[in-house]
Order: structure tokens, then sequence, then C-alpha cells
């Protein structure tokens, strides 16, 4: 029996130069929006995901956090719906160090008396100045104590910590400061009857290519393919490090596929270009629940048009691609009731190279979650593509705005 609470955040951060700096607020009974006014300045914490299976709700004031120098600070809140009083362990796994930690006390409200000098049209005046202060605790760091229990899928390794209590039905809300050069976090909670998860882009899986071996993809980190002719190679000018995977057309089309952990909402990135334009040349790269029932699909298809499924419906977006060319495809998708990125169950979106998002587009099939990666590849004798960097994110260098905005009231 797991007799207290974790709480892993893994920060993928771009940011700070300065410690990292924990801060606890005392918890309130909550209802409506989430703001938390911290020396006389509101804080709304709002951003959270699709809590399935989940009594340990989490949300935070960001799903992404970039910083290019100075010191960035993310705010983040757990409310226990468990039916009794939870013991915890809050343990950061980060880009950054971590320096110190500090739980809320009180906001104080701080009078004080100001003259003012007096003027050859004035006399000497006092004037009376009131200003709200937050007072903090330290808590001491501790290693971290990760429990051995079911759990969503984390990135990361963890470093330290701290502990704290969380009574039936209350909600606590922490500031973290954090050194280093990230852009994502995700928050995760263990109870002995409790769980909580946010993760802002629950897509984990990544591949860079980079450390399998030149040649034929077919059996490299599971990967499969029908032909020979899908190979990892250095030639082409990769979109990122020095390998990628080129798709070969001699005789028929080619493609390659794998399994990945399931995830029932996210956004992966990823990258695709087309040797040459022409009447048959089409690439797509697409997200499903299995071989045999497919999700979101996107083309670089015939006559440098882009496609995408809509349901099943192949529909031209009016976008159109250069020859030789790598863009950046960025999938969002939701397969649930979560509000992923504002889409509602069984639909999708996607954007190109950061730019606006298209959609939302039905997905292909319903599907109860994403744990199959499909590519191919049909076009002239003798044509090829290339694909490349498949990730949960786009560069340090994206900022993406919270979409979710259910949330929740402190009263001091």
């Amino acid at each position: 029996m797991i007799k207290k609470l974790l709480i892993t955040i893994i920060a993928i951060l771009t940011l700070v130069i300065g410690g990292v700096l924990i801060e606890s607020l005392t918890e309130k009974s909550f209802s409506g929006t989430e703001s938390v006014k911290i020396d006389g300045l509101n804080k709304t914490i709002s951003f959270t995901d699709e809590n399935v299976g989940e009594n340990l709700i989490i949300k935070s004031d960001s799903k992404d956090y970039y910083g290019f120098g100075g010191e960035t600070i993310f705010y983040f809140s757990i409310t226990n719906l468990s039916p009794k009083d939870q013991i915890i362990d809050v343990v950061y796994s980060l880009g950054g160090d971590i320096v110190s930690t500090k739980r809320f006390v009180r906001n104080d409200t701080i009078t004080k008396d100001i003259t003012i000098p007096a003027t050859a049209t004035s006399t000497e005046q006092t004037i009376t100045q009131t200003t709200e202060k937050t007072v903090w605790s330290n808590l001491s760091l501790s290693s971290p104590n990760i429990k051995d229990v079911v759990r969503k899928p984390v990135r990361g390794t963890s470093k330290n910590g701290f502990s704290d209590t969380i009574l039936k039905n209350e909600t606590k809300v922490y500031q973290a400061s954090i050194r280093g050069k990230e852009d994502e976090f995700f928050i995760e909670a263990f109870g002995d009857s409790a769980y909580g998860n946010l993760d802002p882009n629950l897509w984990a899986y990544e591949q860079k290519f980079n450390d399998l071996n030149d040649g034929d993809l077919n059996g490299q980190d599971s990967w499969t393919s029908n032909s020979s002719n899908v190979d990892v190679v250095t030639t082409g000018t990769p979109y990122e490090g020095a390998k990628h995977v080129k798709f070969l057309r001699t005789t028929g089309s080619v493609n390659a596929t794998r399994t990945i952990t399931g995830v029932v909402s996210g956004t992966v990135y990823v990258s695709m270009k087309v040797n040459a334009i022409s009447a048959a040349n089409s690439f797509y790269f697409s997200i499903n629940q299995n071989d045999s029932v497919g999700g979101a699909y996107v083309y670089l298809s015939l006559n440098g048009d882009i496609k995408v499924y809509d349901g099943l419906s192949l529909t031209d977006t009016g976008l159109n691609y250069s020859a030789d060319t790598y863009y950046r495809i960025g999938i969002a998708f939701e397969t649930g009731a979560g509000g992923w990125e504002g889409l509602s169950a069984d639909t999708w979106k996607f954007n190109i190279d950061g730019g606006d998002w298209n959609g939302p587009y039905a997905s292909f099939q319903a599907c109860s979650e994403m744990a199959y990666i499909q590519i191919g590849y049909a076009g002239d004798t003798n044509s090829y593509a290339f694909l490349d960097y498949i990730s949960h994110e786009y560069s340090s260098a994206v900022v993406s705005a919270p979409t979710q905005e259910d949330v929740i009231l402190f009263d001091y």
C-alpha cells in the first residue's frame, strides 16, 4: 500500500537564470475561476488535461514555459478529490536546478506612512500607503520518493522535491522558478487511493533517427516497412541531426509502420519533404488506433497540394508545398472528451511550420487512443520523399498559449 502522494514535475523549459523556487499556497474552497493573489497581483491557473480516471486534479498557469534569460516562474495547483487526506511527496524532475522550496503562509496587508517634503507651493504631507505581501515558509528539499504504481506515460527522471499534506477536498497551489533550457513540464501525483497527472502534451514518443544504423529501416527500433527501399540515410539534408529516412519508390508504394504507447490526446510534430512535385507523387503521415482503425492523415499530395482526411473524405486544404523543402507538420488530436487544444472527441487539426491551425477535422474512424504510426509514399518511378524528427516538440523557440479555461477561485 502506498502511504504517500507523489508529484513528479518534469519541466522541459527554455528558461531561466536563477534557482528553482517552489512555494505552496494555503488551500481554500473553490468554484468558478482560479485566481490566486500573490503580493497583491492576481495569478490565474487554468490549464488542465482530460483528468480521466484521476481524483487528484492538477492545473497549471500554462501548458509550456519559455525564457531567454532571467528567472521564469510557473504555477500549478493540486485538488484532492479523493475521500481522505493525503500525505504527499512532491518530487521534481526538471531541466534546471532546484534551489529551494517554500510554503505559502498568508497574505499580509502592510500599511506605512510616507512623508512628502514641503515645496515652495505646498506644505509637508504624510500619506498612508497600503500594499499586500505574501508570507512564505521554507521547506526542506529531499530525495525523490517515487512509488511503483501503474501510471500514465511520463518523460524524464526525478531529482529532488519536498513533503507536504493535502486534506480531503482541499486545493494547494505551488510556484516554481526554474533554471535550465527546456520548454515543457508535467506533474504527476500518486496516493494510496488517489492519482493525478497533468501533461500539457500526452504524446511522448520521439524519434530523431540519428542513432539508427544506415540502411534498411525495417526491424530497427520496432519499425516495420514493406520495402527495402525505406532507408535511414545521411544524404538529402536531414531536417534535424545527421540522419533521416528516405522513401524511394521503384515499384508500388512504400510504407513504414510502428506501434507506440497509446495516448488519448496530444500533439505530435513530424518533418516531411518530397523531392519533386508531379501528378503522381504523394507522401502521407498518419496516427491511428491500430493497423485497421485509422485516425488523422496529412498528405503532401499530388501536384503540390496538401490534403487531409476529414472523416472518410480526402479533402483539399487549399494549402500547397514546394519540392525538396522540409515542412514541420503538427497534428493535435483528441479521442475523448478532454478538450485538448479546444478539440471535441474524435477530431484533430494540423499546422505547418508553427503557423495557424487548420481544422478541426473528423478522425477517419472513431479511435479510443492513438497507438500506431503509418507513413506511406507513392509516385513516379525512382521518385522519393524524406521524413525526420517525430516528437512532442516543435522546437525550443515555439510558444503555445493555454487552451483550458475551467479553473478555480481562491479567496484570501
